[in-house]
């Protein structure tokens, strides 16, 4: 297969697989990252359902992507988006390099930063940005990889413990502090995340999963419940695949 049919039907199948799977974080149980996916959803739109839908609040969205959460604010709410240069839906762009922002200090009643951390050379930075951007008693939601594989390489420099948040949130009153799923959803995540990168490497597996997809949207809906079943069963509080925090602003 010549690289431009290759990349031709990569697309089709890409467009036929969101449709029947959904797009994270927006997901089905026929989707491969659904169980990772669902869970961040879930926590972090509660999270932000607990605020005033019609009081005015100011929302900075770091590392903000395509903007999943913006649609869960209310209609009195300022939504900023910070990211990357190369992010166009962004309101703030900032380089990988830089330590500070160019952002007012005490300016936002509510920061939230998804799957973040783990792509900055500079962690550290970035909470003490943070905390210096939210307003007293603003509210940090913020999640991050612990056992997930490798993504968005080659900027994927580390994973977190929640121990980590102990030690290095400063300025904060920790409110959640814990490890999202278990056993269930670490195991079955690693094995279809094993199977699409899999895929992704070779035009040959490509093309066996596209001939395929019933039974890889089945196979994927099998491990999902697996994953379901498995992390009620998991009591060890120690092998999540992210670690999701509440912090209020000191």
């Amino acid at each position: 297969m010549s690289k431009l049919s290759y990349a031709k039907v990569n697309r089709i199948y890409q467009r036929v697989y969101s449709g029947l799977a959904g797009v994270p974080p927006r997901t089905n149980l026929f989707h491969f990252q659904h169980i990772v996916a669902k869970s961040l959803h879930k926590f972090v739109s509660y999270n932000i359902s607990n605020f005033e839908a019609n009081k005015p609040i100011s929302v900075l969205d770091v590392g903000c992507g395509s903007l999943p959460y913006k649609g869960t604010s209310g209609p009195n709410w300022t939504w900023v988006g910070l990211d990357i240069e190369s992010n166009s839906l962004a309101d703030i762009k900032v380089a990988t390099t830089d330590k500070t922002w160019n952002v007012p200090s005490g300016s936002f009643d509510l920061v939230i930063c998804t799957e973040v951390l783990e792509h900055s050379k500079y962690p550290e930075s970035i909470l003490s940005e943070i905390h210096r951007v939210l307003k007293p008693n603003g509210t940090l939601i913020l999640t991050t990889p612990f056992i997930y594989p490798i993504h968005g390489a080659p900027n994927d420099f580390r994973r977190f413990t929640p121990h980590f948040y102990e030690d290095h949130l400063t300025g904060f009153n920790l409110q959640i502090l814990e490890l999202n799923g278990g056993f269930g959803s670490t195991l079955s995540t690693l094995i279809l995340n094993w199977v699409e990168y899999q895929c992704q490497k070779s035009e040959i597996y490509s093309a066996i999963r596209v001939i395929f997809l019933p039974l890889w949207l089945l196979y994927s809906f099998v491990l999902n419940i697996f994953a379901k079943i498995f992390d009620r069963l998991d009591k060890t509080k120690s092998l999540g695949t992210n670690v999701v925090l509440i912090a209020s602003k000191i």
